[in-house]
Parts: C-alpha cells; sequence; structure tokens
C-alpha cells in the first residue's frame, strides 16, 4: 500500500569537529559513531512553528580520514528515514509509544477521542488535522459491552471484535497490526473486517463521522489518534 515507501529518503546534516586536541577529536567521533551503532531510533525535529515531528530513522556518519596537519574535521550525518511519514511528537499515539508498553494503560495523547457508551450506536466526529490519511493507533474499551464495531462512515472503513467484556475488563487494540489484548492476553483472533480492507481504521483528512456499535449495559471508549505528515 502507500504506507510501504518505495525507496528510503535521506537527510544529511554536515558540520565540522574542532576540538581542543587530537583525543578529543578521537572522542567526539567516537560519541558519534556510538549514536549511529544503535540502530533505528526516532529522529526528531523542530518545525518553524516551534512544533516537534519525528519519524523512525537510522543514523550513518561519514568523514574523510583524519588529516595529520589540519585541527578540524567535517564530518557528514545521513539519516535514512525508515517510515514515509512524520508524526507529531506531542500526540505519542504510534512512534512515540514503544511495543514493550502495549497495552501497560500508560497513554497519554492530545487527541484522545473518548466515548461513555450507553447504547448502541453511538454517533460521533473525529476532526483529522495532519496532511496525511492516518491509518495508524490504538483503541482501549474498558468494562461491559458485547462484539464492539467501530465504523467509519465518511470512507466505509469498520472493524469488530467478537467477544464480550464484563465490568473491569479492558480491551486494547493496536491498529497498526491488528493486535488485541484483553486483560493482557492475546486476543487477535476476534477480529473482523471488510475482505478488501487493509487497515482495521483509517482517519481521512478532515471531519471523520464514526458510529460505535456493541450491546451491553456500558463501557468507555478510547480512540488515540496522532497527525501525520506526509
Amino acid at each position: 500500500g502507500d504506507d510501504a515507501p518505495i525507496a528510503p529518503a535521506r537527510l544529511s546534516k554536515r558540520f565540522t569537529i574542532l576540538p581542543a586536541s587530537w583525543a578529543a577529536m578521537d572522542t567526539a567521533l567516537d560519541a558519534i559513531r556510538k549514536v549511529a551503532g544503535q540502530g533505528r531510533q526516532l529522529l526528531k525535529i523542530e518545525m518553524r512553528d516551534a512544533t516537534i515531528r519525528q519519524t523512525w530513522a537510522k543514523m550513518s556518519v561519514r568523514h574523510p580520514q583524519r588529516p595529520e596537519h589540519h585541527s578540524f574535521l567535517p564530518v557528514t550525518v545521513d539519516f535514512e528515514v525508515a517510515w514515509p511519514f512524520w508524526e507529531d511528537a506531542a500526540d505519542r499515539s504510534y512512534l512515540g509509544i514503544h511495543a514493550g508498553t502495549l497495552g501497560s494503560g500508560n497513554l497519554t495523547n492530545a487527541n484522545a477521542t473518548t466515548r461513555a457508551f450507553a447504547g448502541s450506536p453511538d454517533t460521533f466526529t473525529i476532526t483529522y488535522s495532519g496532511t496525511k490519511a492516518c491509518s495508524w493507533g490504538y483503541i482501549e474499551i474498558l468494562d461491559a459491552v458485547t462484539n464492539p464495531k467501530l465504523t467509519n462512515l465518511t470512507n466505509g472503513y469498520w472493524w469488530q471484535w467478537t467477544g464480550a467484556l464484563v465490568a473491569g475488563d479492558r480491551l486494547f487494540i493496536y491498529l497498526g497490526t491488528a493486535r488485541a489484548l484483553k486483560n493482557g492476553v492475546p486476543a487477535t483472533y476476534a477480529f473482523t473486517k471488510a475482505a478488501d480492507q487493509v487497515p482495521l481504521m483509517l482517519l481521512e483528512i478532515g471531519a471523520n463521522s464514526m458510529k460505535l456499535e456493541g450491546a451491553g449495559p456500558d463501557c468507555t471508549f478510547i480512540y488515540y489518534w496522532s497527525k501525520w505528515y506526509a
């Protein structure tokens, strides 16, 4: 799909090391190489409006052989971007949360859409202000509900989790890879969606009319989403 890059983008930054000694130059180079050796990491950039955007990237270092007659060294740092989008760092919906925290209940997101679901169907609107449609995010469903279903009426995307939650239960859904945890136990098998639909959900740019369905006395539904930028 269009979420897979054809070829990685490359960003480069050039600077010069002006050390107080040859030993200091070697120390500086070792520190840069150590960061590059960590593999893929979050790359953050500050925009002109002071907001921070981030994406995954791998860093590499280029420099000429150290000249013995110069006390400076030009260095080029390359960032090979691994994702075709940038995320608003303040959202923390996907890139800013590592896999180890999946389902840990410590999410914070300015764009969390919360619904106190007491009847079916419940309709609401998510206004998405990114510049690229977003197919990743997290959903939490707390307490009693049976067979919850979410539909984006704007584009027809929908998913349904077949099963029942009781008071005190917690269903955590990772939309990016259609993973689900019920009270910390894998429960991905219970998903259904349209046969020709690749992601579980897609937020379009602008207003998205959403419909939440399911049988049950009441539950809390939380959709953590983030703004993507092409």
